[in-house]
């Protein structure tokens, strides 16, 4: 992990990505066992990749992106990226669908209105339809065309499945989500809490009312405590839209009173959705080690949701952006579990 080859060629390149991502290398900053990992290894990849990004075919290009993503990791040459997905031409489904995932969730600055005519003509099924709506959606993609495609979904993974929920959660796709709440009730014992808070989030911010009986089931099968601060800012907006039993806001309010790493998004979102004293004195307290993230709309939003509890100086660093203002990338997507690993790259 020190030092990348010089002659590793694409695939290559991308194998080790993959296989780093894979064992969890670099989620949060550290391995499985805790060590610092920081990002040494990636960093490497990604230089190596800045540099040969024009010879990465789609499969290659798919990997290495799907690889930084899951990772959590920053990808230098996003641009290049992203330049090198328009221009080429021949994809399969699972390829697209990879890349498609692994450069939304980067939040990459693609030409996304491509990236859909790609989407249309493939034949994608399963977890790589899943996969292209949520990525296209996310991106202000009209997904209407690729949501008449789905047919069948009773075999579907439950992470397929809460993904393409969340992806159709705008519109008018209602056919679709119907065969979500029935595929959550058949299996809801096989879904991830984060899976079940992806489709409690979907189904309520799409009708709250026609499937009422969906989300109450996904919302008493969460464990709170297993969800990541974006996941948990997701269940909050679910049982805001509905009138959920004390039992759920009391498993979500203790789990966000627990969190120790908070997004700045997802605190924000929080913040705004909570009325529970102890739990707005914790987001005070993780908002002002956070503060130099938040943006001044955020900045805003905090000080209209936790008032007092934030110190009085807590706005001026906005004053400071506006005098010199940074460059801060888009709020991330919503991420959903994460997709299978793409296969190993193998000769030609």
């Amino acid at each position: 992990t020190r030092l990348i080859d010089d002659e590793l060629g694409a695939a290559e390149t991308a194998n080790i990505a993959v296989a780093l991502a894979s064992l969890g290398c670099c989620s949060g900053g550290l391995d499985k066992d805790g060590r610092a990992f920081e990002g040494r290894a990636f960093a490497s990849i990604g230089r190596r990749a800045s540099v040969s990004i024009e010879t990465y075919d789609g499969a290659s290009l798919s990997s290495l992106v799907w690889a930084f993503s899951v990772a959590k990791q920053e990808l230098a040459c996003l641009p290049k990226a992203s330049e090198r997905f328009i221009s080429i031409d021949s994809w399969d489904a699972p390829s697209l669908a990879n890349a498609c995932w692994g450069l939304a969730s980067l939040n990459a600055p693609l030409d996304w209105s491509c990236a859909l005519r790609r989407a249309r003509a493939v034949d994608a099924s399963g977890g790589d339809l899943a996969k292209l709506i949520w990525s296209l959606a996310t991106n202000g993609q009209d997904v209407s065309a690729l949501a008449e495609t789905v047919g069948s979904i009773e075999t579907w993974p439950p992470s397929a499945v809460a993904r393409l929920a969340v992806g159709l959660r705008a519109g008018d796709h209602a056919k679709v989500l119907l065969k979500v709440a029935a595929h959550l009730r058949e299996m809801h014992a096989a879904y991830a809490s984060s899976e079940l808070a992806d489709v409690a989030y979907a189904l309520s911010t799409t009708d709250a009312r026609a499937f009422r009986p969906a989300i109450d089931l996904a919302l008493a099968n969460i464990d709170a405590s297993a969800l990541d601060c974006d996941a948990l800012a997701r269940l909050f907006e679910a049982l805001g839209a509905v009138e959920p039993s004390a039992d759920a806001v009391a498993k979500a309010v203790h789990a966000a009173c627990d969190m120790k790493l908070w997004r700045p998004a997802a605190l924000v979102i929080v913040a705004g959705l909570s009325t529970n004293a102890a739990l707005l004195d914790a987001l005070a307290q993780a908002a002002v080690g956070l503060r130099d993230r938040f943006d001044g709309a955020q900045r805003r939003q905090l000080r209209e949701a936790l008032g007092a509890r934030l110190p009085a100086d807590f706005d001026q660093a906005e004053v400071a952006a506006i005098a010199e203002p940074p460059l801060e990338a888009a709020a991330p997507p919503p991420v959903v579990a994460r997709p299978p690993p793409p296969p190993l790259i193998t000769g030609p």
